[in-house]
């Protein structure tokens, strides 16, 4: 997480605020949060359990936004056993 300012990050974390990750098209912006998950899940930051879901496959085969979060949510327990 070196082009993030991580004390920010985790101190939006730990204050239990939004986090917005905004940047152009292939600049690292998924290898930041999967680096965040496994800092979260290493217990270095606290007690906390990150789980990095994608919802892009369920946008491809729903055809209105209700379809595509029932797609997601209906998997979600399943993803997390």
């Amino acid at each position: 997480m070196e082009r993030v300012d991580s004390n920010r990050v985790l101190n939006l974390i730990h204050t239990q605020n939004y986090l917005v990750l905004r940047a152009p098209r292939q600049t690292g912006k998924t290898s930041v949060l999967i680096a965040l998950q496994d800092h979260l899940n290493s217990g270095a930051a606290g007690n906390y359990r990150c789980l990095y879901v994608t919802i892009e496959g369920a946008l491809t085969h729903a055809k209105t936004w209700e379809g595509q979060c029932g797609r997601f949510w209906g998997g979600l327990p399943h993803a997390l056993e």
